[in-house]
């Protein structure tokens, strides 16, 4: 299990650049990334081949043959190192930019590089140029069910469990990438039970904690983010008013379930 600390919440970019940028990008990440303007993002996840999730976070398209992804509790330089070894003879090259930060808020500066909408119509994402460390992930992220992932949670998930569907992450019809035929098989026969819910009465609670029904026999699900009281958490069949205990003999309150429809 992970704790949740101040720490590790940072959020940290890297940049894909060169002519094939775009042509690798669409191999690796789960969303339609070819189909991105410049100046302008979109939510993008990179599964493993078994379709778990490694990573979930905003992508954006500054020029042409530039995209930037911001990675949420410093995993940054993981992820970008890990890709590494995919790249093979393509023209790209993967660095980690100081001069830009992701923001939040209803009203981007002028100077803003890219932007994505949020979840909901007030809050917008966008990349500015700044040497300051973001403030992002904020319990509006969670309290918005964009489940980003600190080590602890990573590939321990598949992407209709996580809501990638209801933020338009995943692609059924771009072709192939990691994780795709797990997608794809989910999406086309609707065999996924499980569901993203926010939580209240977590306190305390770490990334990967079990939660429990009723009887307390067996576990419904995991935290996958913690913030202070609240959570993120995957669980199997979640109802409005569902009874949730766990080890700690506290009470869970479900007070969101983002369906992925």
């Amino acid at each position: 299990m992970t704790a949740d600390t101040t720490e590790n919440k940072r959020i940290g970019l890297f940049d894909l650049t060169g002519p094939d940028a775009a042509s690798f990008a669409q191999s690796q990440f789960s969303s339609d990334v070819k189909s991105l303007q410049p100046g302008a993002g979109q939510w993008s996840a990179w599964l493993n081949p078994q379709g778990r999730v490694i990573a979930f976070f905003p992508l954006f398209r500054l020029e042409q043959d530039r995209f930037v992804a911001a990675i949420a509790f410093g995993r940054a330089t993981e992820i970008r190192d890990r890709l590494q070894r995919f790249l093979f003879r393509s023209k790209v090259k993967l660095n980690l930019p100081t001069d830009l930060t992701l923001q939040a808020g209803a009203n981007p500066p002028p100077d803003a590089a890219a932007q994505l909408p949020g979840p909901t119509a007030d809050h917008t994402y966008w990349l500015a140029p700044s040497t300051q460390d973001s403030p992002l992930p904020s319990l509006t992220e969670l309290q918005s069910g964009l489940p980003f992932l600190a080590s602890g949670a990573s590939e321990r998930f598949v992407a209709h469990a996580l809501g990638l569907k209801r933020l338009n992450a995943i692609s059924v019809n771009k072709g192939c990438y990691p994780g795709q035929e797990i997608v794809a098989r989910t999406h086309f026969l609707g065999r996924n039970k499980r569901a993203l819910c926010s939580l209240s009465g977590v306190s305390g609670g770490e990334v990967g904690e079990s939660v429990f029904g009723a009887d307390r026999s067996q576990s419904v699900g995991e935290l996958v983010w913690v913030q202070g009281d609240a959570a993120l958490a995957v669980l199997h069949s979640p109802e409005d008013g569902m009874e949730l205990h766990n080890l700690r003999e506290q009470q869970p309150v479900i007070t969101r379930i983002f369906a992925d429809s």
